[in-house]
């Protein structure tokens, strides 16, 4: 049989407050692959690169792997993984007639079959 050595009360006391806390919250996935087809995912959450998606030319979309992020149950954004921990990206298509910086979080949808940057130009 295991067991645990907490040396003070208090120590106990917050173990049990994290347990209770944390009981009722749904646990994210850290790592897998997209399904498009899945409602939930039908918008994602990325990261630009450093040179960042430049903008539209006439009719030619401006394009860029961004990296694909989700929030946790702590509300923080966390980079999403693939099934083997590695780092996966994604072309992501901007309609906008201005560049998005290098480094920016932006939400892009699925538009036939590609993820299309939902960012609007602002002077």
């Amino acid at each position: 049989m295991s067991g645990y050595n907490f040396k003070h009360r208090r120590d106990i006391e917050k173990t049990l407050q994290l347990v209770r806390r944390n009981a009722g919250r749904k646990v994210l996935p850290t790592t897998g692959t997209f399904d498009y087809n899945n409602r939930k995912t039908a918008g994602m959450i990325l990261q630009t690169p450093v040179g960042g998606i430049p903008a539209r030319d006439g009719l030619a979309c401006g394009t860029a792997e961004c990296k694909p992020f989700y929030i946790d149950e702590d509300d923080n954004l966390v980079e999403f993984l693939g099934n083997d921990e590695s780092q996966q990206s994604f072309t992501v298509y901007h309609i906008g007639s201005e560049p998005i910086q290098g480094g920016t979080f932006i939400q892009a949808k699925l538009v036939y079959n590609k993820l299309v940057a939902d960012y609007e130009d602002c002077p």
